[in-house]
């Protein structure tokens, strides 16, 4: 009884760590892959806000020559990552939506994303950075509504290239930080399994033993307790050993 009863106090304690030791991994890889993403996005959308024959229709972009980080603060803006099987109903909804009054550009995230939630489901996470440039308060309210309503990872823009480079610079510093914690949280996670699956053997072995012995104790009748314990008494002083007397002590039920 005091066998089951430690064992299952360290289960208890392993099953804590062990949940506590999970959830601390899936919350580092939730914040490495949100630094990942807005890394991506910064890199990839760094070409597209250089481009100006795109925003011709905006009437204030008539005379620029280049679209530079001055003209885009002027402009409504929303960036982020969004799913590769989405980008087409996204690209139709704003369209209509927005009446044209929004310049969507994308690009493909060229590896593959590790997001905890999808791998759970053995599905690989494809990417598309997403740039949408709009004009009025209220047509960035709907592009705002439509990310939402697609699940798109929204992340701020810088608004100058200095800023833009801390930015970066940041990120990698972070990123690298979190390499290092993840990997010590895995391997610390590696070496508490290891120690329960030495100790797995040992309490199968333990439980069978008791098992067996309350298996034999529902065997025996109340009735023949006085019997038993008459014939043990004359052993006892036939042998004179007081190991037979130790049989007769009770032993203390789980249930």
């Amino acid at each position: 009884f005091k066998f089951l009863q430690n064992n299952s106090e360290q289960l208890q304690r392993l099953e804590v760590e062990l949940c506590e030791v999970t959830k601390s991994k899936e919350t580092l890889q939730q914040n490495l892959l949100e630094l990942t993403e807005y890394t991506h996005m910064l890199f990839i959308t760094r070409n597209v806000v250089q481009r100006s024959s795109e925003y011709g229709e905006f009437p204030f972009l008539g005379k620029d020559t280049v679209m530079d980080y001055s003209s885009m603060q002027r402009l409504g803006l929303h960036s982020g990552l969004i799913q590769r099987q989405k980008i087409e109903a996204f690209e139709c909804m704003l369209w209509r939506v927005c009446k044209g009054y929004t310049i969507l550009s994308y690009a493909e995230v060229e590896e593959y994303l590790e997001d905890p939630d999808s791998k759970r489901h053995g599905e690989p996470t494809k990417s598309v950075v997403f740039l949408i440039s709009y004009w009025g308060h209220q047509i960035g309210q709907k592009v705002k509504k439509i990310c939402d309503c697609y699940h798109c990872h929204l992340y701020p823009y810088p608004t100058s290239s200095d800023e833009w480079n801390d930015v970066v610079e940041g990120l990698a510093t972070r990123i690298k930080d979190l390499h290092t914690v993840l990997h010590k949280t895995e391997d610390y996670l590696r070496r508490v399994l290891i120690k329960a699956s030495e100790s797995t053997y040992m309490w199968v072995v333990q439980v069978k033993k008791i098992k067996a012995i309350y298996y034999i104790l529902n065997q025996c009748s109340f009735d023949d307790i006085p019997t038993l314990r008459s014939a043990l008494e004359k052993g006892l002083v036939r042998k004179m050993t007081k190991f037979i007397c130790s049989c007769l002590e009770g032993v203390k039920s789980v249930f």
